[in-house]
């Protein structure tokens, strides 16, 4: 009777041939097949949300505003109000936040056909006081800061006061407006 050679090796010699097998196969499989397909995906992903997007934007695009409401890309979207008030109370350097004070929204106008898919649409104007501490560069930086944001913040009552040591006081009313009540999430 022929003995083969896989016969003569001994138990421990079997587990690691057939150990070094399975690792080969393994390797091999993730190689050739699953390294291929997961590109593969990752393309069919990146096309479907490219998709998507390309159809969100097809869809606001093809919605007319409302007349009143052809300046709302300068208003601050409902998503966008948190990011508004930590933008704006943000500490910079130089710059040191001594009081906030926000007043109630105020609903200035509704309308039947607005922006949301509920159909209507209520235009709220939000107030805030910023207090202020810092030197003369820092509010500059500060205000030419609020200037370049995406939204339009207007600026009701600016005061501006010079202590000791050069260290002032800044003041700030501001407003801006928003299709959401609450500056906060509900």
């Amino acid at each position: 009777m022929r003995t083969y050679w896989y016969h003569r090796l001994t138990l421990r010699e079997r587990l690691l041939l057939l150990l070094t097998v399975a690792a080969s196969l393994l390797a091999g499989w993730h190689r050739l097949v699953w390294l291929p397909f997961a590109l593969q995906w990752s393309g069919v992903e990146s096309r479907l949300a490219e998709q998507t997007r390309n159809q969100e934007r097809a869809a606001t695009e093809q919605q007319p505003l409302p007349p009143w409401l052809e300046r709302a890309r300068q208003w601050v979207p409902p998503g966008e109000v948190e990011g508004v008030l930590d933008r704006l109370t943000r500490t910079r350097s130089g710059l040191r936040m001594v009081g906030m004070e926000l007043r109630p929204p105020r609903p200035l106008l509704s309308c039947e056909q607005g922006l949301s898919a509920e159909g209507a649409a209520t235009l709220f104007r939000h107030e805030l006081t910023l207090t202020l501490e810092g030197g003369y560069p820092a509010f500059l930086t500060y205000l030419h800061r609020l200037e370049e944001l995406p939204w339009k913040i207007h600026v009701d009552h600016l005061n501006y006061q010079v202590g000791h040591s050069s260290q002032a006081t800044l003041q700030l009313q501001l407003h801006f407006f928003s299709l959401r009540r609450s500056l906060f999430v509900d």
